[in-house]
């Protein structure tokens, strides 16, 4: 990532990278809800559960730095 690349602190390494990990983890929630209501099936369900709960391990982290 081109951000890595800059002499940071490493605090600001890991926010930069816990945020991407975050969108990315948003992006595949967004999408696993929408192949839920267009296919109008439960089986996704268990997979957002775990997007969701690492999007919130996430935000925790994050609050806490």
């Amino acid at each position: 990532y081109e951000v890595e690349k800059y002499n940071l602190p490493p605090f600001i390494h890991r926010r930069n990278r816990l945020l991407f990990d975050y969108c990315n983890l948003r992006i595949e929630s967004y999408n696993l809800i929408y192949k839920a209501i267009e296919n109008d099936n439960d089986s996704l369900k268990s997979q957002i559960t775990d997007v969701t709960n690492k999007i919130n391990k996430i935000v925790s982290e994050l609050k806490t730095k």
